[in-house]
C-alpha cells in the first residue's frame, strides 16, 4: 500500500518545490538557507539520489533511453521511406542475386 501512495507524495511534493522556487526572488541553494543543516542534506542527498543513481544504474537508464531515441529515429525513417516510389518500386521487384558459392557451382556444371 506504501508503494503506491510514494509516487504520488513524491509527485506532490516535488511540485511544491517548484512552485515554491518559481516564487522565490533568488533562485538556489540561497533558498536553503533558513534550513535547518540536518534536513538541508536530506534534501540534498535525496536530489542527489533522483537526478544521479548509482553509476550502474544510471548507465543502464541512459543504454534504455538511447536504444529508445534510436528505434523511434528507425521508425520514423522506415515510414518516410515507405512513403517514397522508388523505395516502395525496389521492394516489390527485389530479387537477390544468388549466393557465390551457388554461381560457382552452376559455372562448374557448364
Amino acid at each position: 500500500m506504501a508503494d503506491a501512495i510514494l509516487p504520488r507524495l513524491a509527485l506532490a511534493c516535488l511540485r511544491y518545490l517548484t512552485s515554491a522556487f518559481s516564487f522565490a526572488a533568488t533562485p538556489g541553494r540561497t533558498l536553503l538557507a533558513g534550513v535547518p543543516d540536518a534536513e538541508r542534506e536530506r534534501l540534498l542527498r535525496a536530489v542527489a539520489e533522483i537526478y544521479s543513481p548509482d553509476r550502474v544504474e544510471r548507465r543502464r537508464l541512459s543504454k534504455i533511453n538511447d536504444r529508445r531515441r534510436k528505434a523511434a529515429r528507425v521508425k520514423q525513417d522506415q515510414s518516410v521511406l515507405a512513403t517514397t516510389g522508388i523505395w516502395q518500386i525496389v521492394h516489390l521487384n527485389h530479387s537477390s542475386p544468388p549466393a557465390p558459392e551457388l554461381a560457382a557451382q552452376e559455372s562448374n556444371h557448364r
